[in-house]
């Protein structure tokens, strides 16, 4: 069986040093698993997705859920060119009219914790 593997899927899947093993059969049109090469690509997938998985850590929930709106008032803060006070005030009406009741002394806390309104 021949299989042509696109380069792409190469370039994309598998480190570099492993391209002369698996184009150099395919240059001489000699057969070769694809199984394998599939199973290299997502062994090494998996392998960085836990690393990065570990550095990174859980997602907050909370922000999660807001980020949209988070973003949605930092940039409106910013484009009104309020101070401060006022951004808070701002963000702590919003969410009184908008988050529910649980959740609003927390989502104006990570708005205020953005590094745009420090």
């Amino acid at each position: 069986m021949r299989v042509d593997l696109p380069a792409t899927f190469l370039a994309i899947c598998l480190p570099s040093r492993h391209y002369p093993a698996i184009i150099s059969p395919l240059s001489r049109h000699e057969s070769t698993d694809p199984t394998r090469v599939f199973v290299q690509a997502y062994e090494r997938s998996a392998q960085r997705y836990t690393v990065i998985r570990g550095t990174v850590g859980e997602p907050d929930q909370f922000r999660v859920k807001y980020r949209q709106a988070i973003a949605e008032q930092v940039a409106e803060i910013i484009r009104s060119r309020c101070e401060r006070r006022q951004a808070v005030a701002r963000l702590r009406q919003w969410a009184v009219e908008s988050v529910v009741e649980g959740d609003r002394k927390k989502f104006v806390t990570a708005a205020e914790e953005t590094k745009l309104l420090a």
